[in-house]
């Protein structure tokens, strides 16, 4: 691991200890075949098409999904931020991914932006 994905790794505990985070994978709607890859390739992208729809077909839910990233603060207010078209090995290669760390970030900018009023005392 460089030391650019520990400290991601550590302000990821760090967000996860203050805050309410959940992770879903969502059954993607998108199709797999024309979407997954798109190397130039035809026969590699099959390949991988057809490893996903393995997967998928064996009930792995982190084949082919949306992720759902949901960040609640301590005041009940929350806040959702969804990617499509995701295929990683499971929920820990997607949390180590950038993009988990890019939606937490995301959804606390936008509890952030919440009206102040909102908030019960």
């Amino acid at each position: 691991m460089t030391a650019t994905e520990q400290t991601e790794q550590d302000l990821i505990k760090a967000y996860e200890r203050e805050y309410d985070i959940t992770l879903e994978a969502i059954p993607e709607t998108v199709r797999v075949r024309g979407n997954a890859q798109a190397s130039g390739d035809d026969a590699l992208d099959k390949e991988a098409e057809d490893e996903i729809l393995a997967r998928l077909e064996s009930g792995d839910v982190w084949a082919w999904f949306t992720a759902k990233v949901t960040v609640r603060d301590s005041y009940g207010r929350e806040a959702s931020e969804y990617l499509g078209c995701c295929c990683y090995e499971d929920e820990k290669d997607f949390k180590r991914g950038g993009y988990y760390l890019d939606m937490i970030k995301e959804c606390l900018d936008q509890i952030e932006m919440a009206d102040p009023l909102e908030i019960e005392q």
